[in-house]
């Protein structure tokens, strides 16, 4: 039995249309398949320049066929990467307003496409259902190039069997240079073996401490003369696209945690005065040596969660308050896909308690305030509200957080209060964040 089409609910937009857009071409990393998908399909759209001759086109919904062939393409695969994002460009290609909150319609694929498909803008040529799948065969082709050719197929016929109209490309998935640096304790007190990676698409090795371990203040220094090497070869090979390191991040076991790299004073200003690392790059902290067991299944599900959902998702975030930590913490935060970032707003004998909690629910990324709370905070006050930022969506409660920002927006708090004249008046700084993608980790062999 194939899927029935759903009934129109009858909702009609009357927002501009938004018909042009900036084709962006970026298939660096893309497989090859992935490139012929897209190729082929944009085979089969029509022309923008067609003239007033040209037959008149069909109505905005899915057909039948249309709907058979999605239920063996979604089948119960769950929300791929991005979904969210989908989601929104739909309503924006076919100039409909989007409906208010930062949320997806519940439940999977299905149920988004239905969702869309009652729902019309005020192009005559363009299901919102067509530009949506349009945005999930561009991410899925490198991840899964396979579905991304079962997506072009579905986007080539339904477009030329229902004469949809012409179809910008959708934005690239951002894309940031990432200097990866791992510390692993060696036998010798205070001394670490050290490795260092480079990522932009794939990991390329830049440093390794082959016989000797270092000190802390050695891979201080080392760390400098990497990101300025790094740096003079951007300059010299890609001067046009000005390309630069974006984040630093230190994969550490769980007792360097409280080491505050963001601060670390780097050799790389002009005639090698020192530069505050968390001033010129984003920082974070990762700890791969507490992923493991069942934690890593739950660490990887609810990043795929976060990976789906609107990065401003109301249940995204979770603040934890002192009363809240104990034994369980771990459990209940693990209980379901959200929360898949915890603001520790805990005192500083509760600190380790509670990213001990965070790392056994699997949850991929914290905020918390090095020292603990600051004593002239005044009541109202925490995390939440010094990480919650204006945008199009914000309700005024949690989901102002977007969670997706965090690296930048700790990096500029940063900058504000370089000073330090407020180090202990608020809860904007310092912080350390805990950034764990599971998607974007070098190897994992001992250094030692």
């Amino acid at each position: 039995m194939g899927w029935k089409q759903p009934p129109r609910t009858g909702i009609t937009e009357t927002t501009e249309a938004t018909e042009t857009g900036e084709a962006h071409a970026d298939n660096g990393g893309v497989a090859n398949s992935g490139v012929l998908v897209i190729k082929e399909f944009h085979q089969h759209l029509p022309e923008s320049g067609a003239g007033p001759a040209s037959p008149p086109p069909a109505a905005p919904r899915l057909d039948q066929v249309a709907w058979d062939r999605l239920g063996a393409l979604f089948g119960d695969r769950p929300l791929p990467e991005g979904t969210y994002e989908a989601y929104r460009w739909a309503f924006e290609i076919s100039g409909a307003v989007p409906p208010v909150g930062d949320s997806l319609p519940s439940g999977g694929l299905t149920e988004v496409v239905k969702d869309l498909d009652a729902r019309q803008g005020v192009r005559p040529d363009m299901p919102l259902a067509v530009p949506f799948v349009r945005y999930l065969m561009e991410r899925a082709a490198t991840r899964d190039p396979g579905w991304a050719t079962e997506l072009a197929g579905w986007l080539a016929a339904t477009c030329e069997r229902t004469r949809v109209g012409p179809l910008p490309t959708p934005p690239p998935a951002e894309r940031q240079v990432v200097l990866h640096l791992r510390l692993e304790p060696a036998q010798t007190e205070d001394r670490h073996w050290v490795r260092m990676w480079l990522h932009r698409g794939g990991f390329e090795t830049l440093w390794e401490s082959e016989a000797t371990p270092l000190t802390l203040d050695e891979v201080r220094r080392e760390l400098g003369r990497q990101l300025l090497r790094v740096e003079r070869r951007f300059s010299e090979t890609d001067p046009v696209a000005c390309r630069r390191v974006d984040r630093v991040e230190f994969h550490v076991p769980f007792e360097l945690l409280d080491v505050d790299f963001e601060n670390w004073p780097m050799p790389i200003g002009r005639r090698g005065a020192p530069r505050g690392l968390g001033l010129i790059y984003q920082v974070a902290v990762r700890c791969p040596d507490e992923r493991d067991g069942v934690t890593e299944a739950l660490w990887r599900q609810k990043w795929r969660w976060y990976q789906a959902q609107s990065s401003r998702h109301p249940r995204a975030v979770h603040v934890l308050p002192d009363h809240e930590v104990s034994h369980v913490l771990g459990d209940r935060l693990q209980a379901d896909q959200p929360p898949v970032c915890v603001l520790a707003e805990v005192s500083a004998t509760r600190l380790q308690d509670a990213l001990n909690a965070v790392l056994d629910a699997g949850v991929p990324i914290a905020v918390w305030r090095r020292g603990g709370p600051p004593r002239a905070a005044r009541p109202g006050e925490g995390l939440s509200a010094a990480l919650t930022t204006p945008g199009p969506d914000a309700t005024g409660d949690e989901s102002g957080i977007d969670v997706r920002r965090l690296p930048k927006l700790l990096r500029e708090l940063r900058l504000e209060h370089a000073d330090g004249a407020e180090d202990d008046q608020g809860w904007h700084h310092p912080l350390a964040l805990l950034w764990d993608d599971p998607d974007c980790r070098p190897l994992s062999r001992s250094l030692s």
